[in-house]
């Protein structure tokens, strides 16, 4: 299986900044995967939740700050919040990026777009190196038809065949605590990898790897 990591390596360093995609780097793991939001100037700015109060202690939401303003705060251990381009300039081309487009919550109009010009700007090699998922299936809808040949991962709770065909997903994200067996053999027969979110623990990746996952996310690069 794959190993993924989540929000680079937050048992290690603070998550989703450039010192824990650095060291889940330096562990050798080929895998990422990150969060992106909206700064009130247009910036994609790495950070898991659309308040900033949990990893900085600002009471405020992403989309109401300049990336100034977010750029001036502690994300822990004197680290800051990325932009999209710094983290993929840090992981290089040699690498595959699963970014997942936070619109579940807070609407942010026209972010599949800069998002879509930022991977093609960066790297050459985009198509096969960049998945764009998010439990928005409208925001997975607006990508697929912006480019017919980005990978989409199909991120959510509940499986829903006629979804990943519309939208031609490559993946299937979901939790373990939601994926079964049947799943699985469904996703396979539709030809979509079956990717699985946060695994931390070594029995729990066993089964994964039993039930015929593609790929496991997790805040450990040395899980295995």
């Amino acid at each position: 299986m794959k190993i993924i990591a989540h929000r680079g390596a937050p048992l290690l360093a603070p998550e989703n900044t450039l010192k824990s995609f650095r060291l889940a780097k330096e562990s050798g793991l080929v895998y990422f995967e990150l969060d992106v939001h909206l700064s009130k100037d247009g910036q994609l700015v790495v950070t898991h939740d659309e308040s900033l109060k949990r990893v900085t202690g600002r009471d405020a939401f992403v989309k109401d700050l300049d990336y100034k303003e977010i750029f001036s705060l502690d994300a822990g251990e004197g680290e800051k919040i990325p932009l999209l381009a710094e983290v993929m300039k840090v992981l290089g081309e040699d690498t595959v990026l699963n970014i997942e487009i936070k619109t579940d919550i807070t609407a942010y109009p026209g972010i599949e777009e800069k998002v879509l010009s930022s991977v093609k700007t960066l790297w050459v090699d985009w198509s096969e190196r960049v998945i764009i998922s998010s439990f928005n299936f409208n925001t997975l809808i607006n990508v697929r038809a912006l480019d017919e040949t980005v990978k989409i991962g199909l991120l959510t709770r509940e499986f829903n065949a006629e979804q990943a065909e519309r939208l031609k997903a490559f993946s299937l994200n979901m939790s373990y605590k939601r994926i079964t067996k049947d799943i699985v053999n469904k996703a396979k027969e539709m030809g979509l990898e079956v990717w699985i979110y946060t695994i931390n623990n070594r029995e729990i990746f066993a089964q994964m790897k039993e039930l015929g996952a593609d790929a496991v996310f997790t805040d450990n690069p040395y899980l295995v």
